[in-house]
């Protein structure tokens, strides 16, 4: 069993919907009896729609970096009928297992528990998250746990050349750090955090997903009696951000054994219908063992050890981005070869062959993504809060199906124009 409380904006009135969707059978077709449930609250216009949905994480002011992080973990920290303690006891006797996670759209918590503790998990997973007190010495000391978690991530250099890249080529709230900065982190109030969460944990503001084998009058009861106390209305905030792109180059010198570089190409926002194209051809450029770059940079040259290419996507806008990992003495090769790729594919597009291995992998993914239960549950839900409908992920596989080389390739024509680059190592400039 599988609760998450993901934190977002929309609009709604008093109720709430509940949509439960049969896992249906599995491939020897015998039924899974498991089910999905997404609840959220219903816009005044209609039931139908939610509403337009522009994530709060991302949406800190300038002196709010860090903020939507921080909280995430005081909500841990203890509510009027459990301090910190108890909390952990009680979810290590059910056996389960509670975290949480920002991103820089939403905040998630989650838990997993046997069917049998659903009641009591449920219990303790909304308790937390709508009743934290936010206790000033458990905020010092967490404050001091978030530092630490920073100069920890600043030495990790596969993570910081992401940051530092993103922060770079990304205008905007996208380009600020999840974690937020010492000065940021140690300069919050518990005031200013209380503020910050009575204004954005709020009912117009939650969607609550279930996955597994559960009785869906239980949760009902469950929302009701701890979100149904919670403000109706949050404070408002802008409804356009920017994610304009910057292109250029970023030399760090960093004195460490490996050279780390991130190059970035502006792409897709998460409701884009070209979104599936830009899947399909970062694949087959940097997605697999076979991909283009693997093979070139990696099987044939010997350059570099790690080579990879994945999207990120966003409500407003998207990065395709490629990750090396080499040596000071292959660095610059493994760039121009990256680089020079990423034109062929622009100028000559793909192959007949590329495009179905690219495809069936595409299907497989949606397959095998659906078969745990906590997977299936973080799939649906983010689509959901995002695009105001369920995910039908036999729709999705007959797009897949329909797409073609001309399209494809006639895409590739238009993206991957311009690049920012972030090198990070011990390079003398």
């Amino acid at each position: 069993m599988y609760v998450s409380v993901t934190i977002y904006k929309e609009k709604k009135e008093k109720d709430f919907r509940m949509i439960i969707l049969p896992s249906g059978e599995n491939k020897i077709g015998l039924g899974q009896y498991k089910d999905y449930g997404i609840i959220s609250y219903l816009n005044k216009k209609g039931s139908e729609k939610i509403g337009e949905f522009i994530l709060w994480a991302l949406n800190e002011s300038d002196n709010e970096e860090g903020i939507s992080h921080l909280l995430e973990h005081m909500i841990f920290k203890g509510t009027p009928v459990r301090n910190y303690f108890e909390i952990s006891e009680e979810i290590d006797y059910l056996g389960a297992n509670v975290n949480a996670h920002t991103t820089k759209e939403e905040t998630v918590f989650y838990i997993n528990a046997l069917t049998q503790f659903l009641g009591k998990s449920v219990d303790i997973l909304f308790d937390i998250v709508t009743n934290s007190t936010i206790d000033e010495k458990e905020l010092e000391k967490e404050k001091d746990v978030i530092v630490e978690e920073i100069k920890m991530y600043k030495d990790s250099p596969d993570d910081l050349v992401f940051e530092i890249n993103y922060a770079d080529c990304i205008n905007g709230q996208y380009g600020k750090p999840i974690i937020g900065t010492e000065a940021s982190v140690k300069g919050f109030t518990a005031e200013e955090i209380r503020k910050y969460y009575m204004e954005r944990y709020t009912k117009d503001n939650i969607s609550i997903v279930v996955s597994g084998n559960f009785d869906k009058d239980e949760i009902i009861q469950k929302v009701n009696e701890y979100f149904g106390k919670l403000a109706d209305k949050k404070v408002d905030r802008c409804e356009k951000i920017d994610f304009s792109f910057n292109a250029g180059k970023k030399v760090i010198s960093k004195d460490i054994n490996q050279v780390n570089i991130c190059i970035s190409y502006q792409s897709e926002d998460y409701n884009s219908k070209n979104k599936i194209y830009t899947d399909i051809l970062s694949n087959i450029i940097g997605g697999s063992m076979s991909s283009r770059l693997f093979q070139e940079i990696r099987e044939k040259k010997g350059l570099a050890y790690s080579v990879y290419t994945f999207n990120q996507y966003y409500l407003s806008g998207g990065l395709t981005s490629t990750y090396i990992g080499t040596n000071i003495e292959n660095y610059e090769k493994a760039i121009e070869i990256t680089l020079a790729e990423f034109k062929k594919l622009c100028k000559s597009g793909v192959t007949k062959d590329e495009l179905q291995k690219a495809k069936n992998k595409y299907m497989s993914r949606i397959a095998f993504s659906m078969e745990n239960p906590r997977s299936r549950m973080g799939i649906l839900g983010n689509y959901y809060i995002r695009k105001n409908e369920i995910l039908d992920t036999e729709r999705i596989k007959r797009e897949v199906s329909a797409v073609n080389l001309t399209d494809v390739n006639n895409f590739a024509k238009t993206a991957y124009l311009t690049e920012n680059i972030t090198v990070l190592g011990n390079i003398k400039k």
